[in-house]
């Protein structure tokens, strides 16, 4: 009996798909976290640049940095994140001012009283519909943090919710979060890890005159992967370059 092939979508990072299989599943959901500066908002943003010049556009929510610095910093790296936009192939919903009470200028935002998770996932689901989306980037799931002062808990439902909802659409969906300081959970909440199909972790190694960054492929679901620890190097006009471990030896 013939077996059925999975299809997959690349990944965007060179160096990646050969270590999950030839590329993500379409339609799983990944988380990515790190701690800061081990380039979480480069690598998800490379994806959705990748992804749409291949012919998958995605809308990305901003909820950390303004999205004129997304521009500005991955021209560094040759993605032109203005051109994709103005194609379609990219749609930017920006949160990063509203959630302390800032309007903000970019053509696609959320107004202060729209910030709300129902509000979010309702104004995703309009831009997917709208561009004909395929990939969907959340940076970064701890920035929800402010809608749950009061209670806590929720924020766990509401992330299935925005996960289920995005699956159910059909999304290749990455959420960025970030490792706590000395906790063994893969993010803040303790809960996406196991939601989501896969866990990417990224981490920046310091030993003695030696330092880089690295990445782990925690988990994928449906597919074998790798479970060495990557070398990772930020390359001029590239981007991300993931390398195999015996060509780092």
């Amino acid at each position: 009996m013939a077996t059925t092939k999975i299809p997959r979508t690349t990944t965007g990072i060179h160096g990646l798909d050969d270590l999950v299989g030839g590329g993500f599943i379409p339609g799983r959901s990944v988380l990515l976290a790190g701690s800061p500066g081990t380039g979480k908002t480069t690598f998800g943003l490379q994806f959705m640049c990748e992804g749409a010049k291949r012919g998958e556009p995605g809308v990305i929510l901003s909820l950390e940095e303004e999205p004129k610095t997304w521009r500005q910093d991955m021209m560094n790296f040759g993605y032109d994140i203005e051109q994709l936009e103005e194609q379609n192939l990219i749609r930017i919903v920006d949160a990063s001012l509203v959630k302390i009470g800032l309007e903000s200028d970019e053509k696609f935002s959320l107004a202060p009283q729209e910030f709300d998770m129902n509000h979010i996932l309702s104004r995703m689901i309009r831009e997917v519909r709208q561009i004909n989306a395929k990939r969907v980037l959340v940076d970064s799931l701890p920035a929800l943090d402010i809608l749950y002062r009061d209670d806590p808990l929720s924020i766990r439902s509401d992330i299935l919710k925005l996960n289920y909802l995005f699956k159910a659409n059909g999304l290749t969906t990455m959420l960025i979060s970030e490792i706590p300081e000395g906790n063994k959970s893969y993010s803040r909440h303790g809960v996406e890890e196991y939601v989501v199909d896969g866990v990417i972790t990224l981490h920046y190694l310091s030993l003695g005159s030696q330092s880089g960054r690295t990445l782990v492929i925690r988990k994928m679901r449906g597919t074998a992967h790798s479970e060495d620890i990557h070398p990772m190097e930020f390359v001029q006009s590239k981007g991300i370059v993931v390398k195999r471990v015996e060509d780092s030896l």
